[in-house]
């Protein structure tokens, strides 16, 4: 019977190793922004967060307001996103998913993907570099927390990931006006816990109770 509960228990150790690493993850399945915020634009537009249609469930919309607007609005992430990012360096990334929502109102026009940006200390501002076209079809962003995969728009990397202080994405990615940019699953992970050091810890446990018990 104790080598039953034990094997058990040291499958659940494993299966928490493997599912950890999860600092920060927003879905909008709620059908509310979840603690985003939003600046306002020149021209109008603003987030929406439908509650189906998503990756799955719910999702966070851009919907476009005058064509051709300056400034459009940028949406922020929330506080537990920021902070300092040291110990994600080399080994933790952000996901996020992205759909284009409504097709181009020019046949052939460039389209924008929603790029991620960070910003940091002393005025350090970052955006991710890999290139993604959006369709209407979900897809995964993702990017490494290492400065390679990184452009500096200002500052030093350093500044940066020392102390995140914003964190924002747009959903302006094509000319016109409605629905243009979706977003969804924004997730932050940062480094899993060993494996080893998680069944051992989980192991020791089990044995110092089951002593104590006995």
């Amino acid at each position: 019977m104790y080598k039953v509960s034990t094997l058990a228990a040291i499958a659940g150790c494993a299966s928490f190793a493997a599912a950890g690493g999860i600092v920060a993850q927003t879905t909008w399945d709620s059908g509310t922004l979840e603690g985003w915020t939003y600046t306002s634009g020149t021209g109008g537009g603003e987030y929406e967060t439908p509650i189906v249609g998503g990756n799955p469930g719910g999702f966070l919309q851009f919907v476009d307001g005058v064509d051709g607007q300056i400034g459009p609005p940028r949406s922020y992430a929330p506080a537990q996103f920021l902070g300092d990012y040291t110990a994600y360096e080399g080994v933790g990334y952000i996901e996020y998913d992205i759909i284009l929502s409504s097709p181009p109102t020019v046949p052939g026009e460039p389209l924008n993907y929603q790029r991620m940006r960070l910003e940091g200390a002393n005025g350090s501002e970052a955006r991710i570099i890999a290139d993604y076209t959006p369709t209407d079809v979900w897809q995964t962003v993702h990017v490494n927390i290492i400065e390679t995969e990184w452009e500096m728009v200002s500052g030093t990397w350093q500044d940066l990931i020392s102390n995140v202080t914003a964190m924002r994405l747009g959903g302006d990615v094509i000319t016109g006006s409605g629905p243009e940019g979706g977003m969804d699953n924004v997730t932050l992970v940062a480094p899993e816990a060993p494996l080893t050091g998680v069944l051992t810890l989980g192991l020791a446990g089990m044995l110092r109770r089951r002593r104590q018990g006995s």
